[in-house]
């Protein structure tokens, strides 16, 4: 199978293949032996691959997805991001990337399962059930809709989930937790 190589657009001394591997072509003391491209080292950086390319003597560090991207797609439209339509950040395949909205891109990671939200975040002290259980709690009983309450009920709430008594008002009325059901 043949991987197309081209070369990465302001970076004239590198090459990229269409599986994101990039190349330095770089004049080298080479000692007599016929110059070749050599492969840039990666490294991880939020998650994602990351190279330093030189250029006019400067160091630049650039996203391994980004620079595929606009190799062989062509610039970033405005507003736009990199999608990694697996939601794989390691995975820099170009039938794997694609421009896209923030939106798009967060619909990408919904669909296949690796967002954040809810009790999958770091920073959550609560469960999908313990929501559902303190908004079907804040829930007037007799009329089926959600009230805002100026202190016991919610108190009684937050005590008992031990988070704060706005933590429970903005589950209730939807300000938080909005997406679940």
């Amino acid at each position: 199978m043949n991987v197309e190589i081209k070369p990465i657009p302001d970076f004239p001394d590198y090459l990229i293949s269409e599986s994101g591997i990039v190349y330095s072509i770089a004049e080298r003391a080479n000692r007599g032996r016929p110059k070749k491209p050599v492969i840039k080292s990666q490294w991880i950086c939020f998650g994602y691959k990351a190279v330093s390319l030189q250029v006019n003597g400067r160091s630049c560090k650039r996203f391994v997805h980004n620079l595929l991207l606009e190799t062989f797609v062509g610039s970033r439209p405005k507003g736009h991001q990199c999608r990694h339509l697996d939601s794989n950040p390691l995975n820099n395949n170009l039938s794997n990337l694609k421009w896209g909205t923030r939106s798009e891109n967060q619909m990408d990671r919904l669909s296949v399962g690796r967002d954040n939200r809810g009790s999958k975040h770091g920073m959550s002290k609560l469960t999908e059930s313990q929501v559902k259980e303190i908004r079907d709690m804040g829930v007037a009983a007799n009329k089926n809709i959600r009230k805002i309450d100026n202190g016991g009920d919610y108190k009684r709430i937050s005590e008992k989930f031990n988070v704060s008594k706005t933590t429970v008002e903005s589950i209730v009325v939807g300000r938080t937790w909005g997406w679940l059901r």
